[in-house]
């Protein structure tokens, strides 16, 4: 399995950033943190792996480069944000492919078991049409299966802890997405 992280946002245009007291913590910031954890974890469990940033090459760039690397799936990096303070949840934004449902599902379900997300708290799977949310993300043109993570909300007290506490377990989460879905490839590619 070759997996492409990609880190969401740039250091010019960092995203959302975390209620305080972690105001200093970004998207962009969290996302290379997380990013780094989920490599050591596809590279103790053998796979191979990329780290895109979109910094100078924009989301076209970051996905394209990810192309080039061979990447077999690609998983954007984000938490959520919003102007309601009690806002919280898991969701995983999709693209319009079945494989990347079914990515996105592997991610989705491994997430959520992080954080004990049932009912509301499970945002769900959202498949992204064009000019939506994420849709030049998850609709990138490559071929590659490919979903957008926004594991909790850091504009959330609560969910924020959770989410910088617990950041070793969603790593293993996100890799184990990885791998399961890898492992899905690789045995219909036996069976064709």
């Amino acid at each position: 399995m070759k997996a492409a992280i990609i880190i969401g946002h740039t250091d010019d245009d960092e995203g959302a950033v975390m209620a305080p007291p972690l105001t200093f913590l970004s998207e962009y910031k969290f996302g290379t943190m997380l990013a780094a954890k989920i490599a050591i974890e596809l590279s103790d469990r053998g796979h191979f792996w990329d780290v895109f940033r979109r910094d100078k090459v924009g989301v076209a760039g970051a996905y394209a480069s990810a192309k080039a690397a061979g990447a077999q799936a690609c998983v954007e990096l984000h938490f959520n944000a919003s102007d309601v303070p009690m806002a919280m949840g898991t969701e995983t934004l999709v693209g319009l492919s079945s494989e990347s449902l079914i990515l996105g599902d592997f991610i989705h379900k491994r997430m959520c078991a992080v954080f004990s997300r049932v009912g509301i708290f499970d945002r769900g799977i959202k498949v992204v049409k064009n000019g939506e949310r994420g849709n030049q993300s998850v609709n990138n043109g490559t071929g590659i299966p490919s979903c957008l993570i926004e594991p909790f909300f850091g504009s959330n007290k609560e969910d924020m802890r959770a989410g910088v506490k617990r950041i070793d377990d969603l790593a293993i989460a996100i890799a184990s997405g990885l791998i399961g879905f890898g492992d899905r490839l690789k045995a219909n590619a036996h069976v064709n």
